[in-house]
């Protein structure tokens, strides 16, 4: 099969081979407030930027569903920004048994589960992985941005000074 999901647990950002890019996702749920945001994050094989973006999310319920509008938006950016094959990290355990499972999805989600799954039987190398928090920074960071800068951005080719930050770091230790 083309498409080949694997839950491996990585504990720090790793680059893609090459011809391929890595989309990093992050979800947010505040319960507090309701407030919900989304960080998204494409790398080439050097770990450079080919797009950074946040988006806040409205009329979300919970950390679950924050997760999954993460997912189907970074694929959905991902296709459109990049031809190359991409691998897919998570650190949401819960979304990557839903989105990899064949069973007929009857929850809540189902809607947006059977969009995804439809995204990753698209023709082009999609591969899924479960990471870490600490794989997850800049993705992580972007949604966290969203607290103080409640507005949706896209950065292409570039991204905002505390995400090149970690972008270096990160290339740093894979060297």
């Amino acid at each position: 099969s083309k498409n080949t999901h694997e839950t491996t647990v990585t504990p720090q950002w790793k680059a893609p081979d090459v011809n391929y890019a890595k989309l990093n996702i992050d979800g947010a749920f505040l319960k507090e407030d309701g407030t919900a945001g989304a960080g998204i994050i494409l790398r080439d094989h050097e770990g450079a930027g080919i797009f950074a973006a946040r988006r806040v999310l409205f009329n979300c319920g919970d950390p679950l569903e924050a997760e999954m509008a993460a997912m189907d938006e970074g694929l959905r950016l991902a296709l459109h920004w990049s031809n190359l094959s991409l691998v897919v990290e998570t650190d949401c355990s819960e979304l990557l048994k839903m989105v990899q499972s064949k069973d007929v999805e009857r929850s809540r989600y189902a809607n947006q589960v059977n969009e995804i799954r439809r995204i990753l039987a698209h023709e082009r190398n999609i591969s899924l992985a479960k990471i870490s928090r600490h794989a997850n920074v800049a993705s992580h960071t972007l949604t966290c941005m969203l607290r103080s800068q409640r507005r949706i951005a896209c950065w292409l080719r570039n991204s905002p000074m505390e995400i090149a930050s970690i972008l270096i770091s990160e290339c740093k230790h894979n060297n």
